[in-house]
C-alpha cells in the first residue's frame, strides 16, 4: 500500500481545511461583511472563528464562520477545548477585582495627603 493511500484512508472521514488563497479570501470576505465582533458588539473583528469548531464537526463554510476580536476569540477557544479560565484575583476587601482595575488589586482609595 502506497503512502498516499495510507494517508487517503486516514483522512477520508475528516473535514479537510480550507488553505492558502482560498482562506484569505473567504477571511476577508468574513471580516468585511462582519466589521464588528459578533460576540461582544464592541470591538473590530480582527479574527474569523468557526461557530462549530472543526475539531467538533464544524466545516470551513461561510454559515459557519463569524468575525470576532481578539479577546473573544481567545475566550471562545479556550471553552471550545475545555480549558478553565483563570480565577479572579481577590481584593483585600474579599471582592473580585474588575478587570481593569489601576489599583493593582490594593482596592485602596488614595488619600491626599
Amino acid at each position: 500500500m502506497s503512502w498516499r493511500r495510507k494517508e487517503y484512508e486516514r483522512d477520508r472521514g475528516r473535514q479537510r481545511r480550507t488553505v492558502g488563497r482560498k482562506w484569505l479570501a473567504m477571511r476577508h470576505v468574513v471580516l468585511v461583511e462582519e466589521p464588528v465582533c459578533m460576540i461582544c458588539g464592541r470591538k473590530a473583528s480582527t479574527q474569523v472563528d468557526h461557530k462549530i469548531p472543526l475539531c467538533k464537526g464544524g466545516t470551513d463554510t461561510r454559515d459557519n464562520l463569524q468575525g470576532v476580536c481578539d479577546e473573544c476569540h481567545n475566550e471562545k477557544t479556550a471553552k471550545d477545548l475545555g480549558i478553565k479560565p483563570p480565577p479572579n484575583k481577590i481584593g483585600l476587601d474579599g471582592y473580585p477585582i474588575p478587570k481593569g482595575d489601576r489599583t493593582n488589586g490594593t482596592n485602596e482609595k488614595e488619600c491626599g495627603v
